[in-house]
């Protein structure tokens, strides 16, 4: 609070030092995770190519919500102890733990709801199966992490000025 009140910074910057160190964390965990696979006989193929893609589209999603949310707690602080179990819920939900096939052709669409199932099951496929995405089936998760991203850049800038009066407030 101190320091937003001493030295113009911008705000979007406290928020993007944990992305860039979460994502730095998930280069070392997708390193370790390929290791894992090619030694378990899950050789390289040529829909690795696609991860670049992948990879793009989750930060997107990332990027999006996380300052989406930050942009959000200093006008509702409650939302900090939500987000940890939606975020929870939500990766059970996502297909994490289970295949989509499994479920009902009718509990399908209500999954895939879900703009992340669909690039987890694209992961699935690439780095299990050695097979190409359906890039168009990506395409939710795409829109949605370029809408989110671009509302919090647009709350951020809006309420940039404003955030150190709100702290003060409280």
């Amino acid at each position: 609070q101190t320091l937003m009140q001493q030295v113009y910074l911008p705000k979007w910057i406290f928020p993007a030092v944990t992305f860039i160190s979460d994502t730095f964390k998930f280069c070392i965990t997708l390193g370790l995770l390929l290791a894992f696979l090619w030694l378990f006989g899950y050789p390289a193929t040529g829909a690795y190519l696609a991860l670049p893609i992948l990879i793009a589209i989750e930060i997107l999603l990332t990027l999006g919500v996380l300052l989406l949310v930050a942009a959000s707690v200093p006008l509702v602080p409650d939302i900090r102890f939500l987000v940890n179990h939606v975020l929870t819920l939500l990766m059970f939900v996502s297909g994490i733990f289970f295949s989509a096939e499994r479920l009902q052709p009718e509990q399908r669409e209500l999954f895939y709801l879900n703009p992340v199932s669909y690039l987890i099951e694209a992961y699935r496929l690439v780095l299990l199966e050695g097979t190409w995405p359906e890039f168009s089936r990506l395409l939710p998760a795409a829109v949605t992490g370029v809408l989110t991203l671009l509302a919090a850049l647009w709350i951020l800038r809006r309420l940039d000025r404003e955030y150190p009066k709100i702290v003060r407030t409280r």
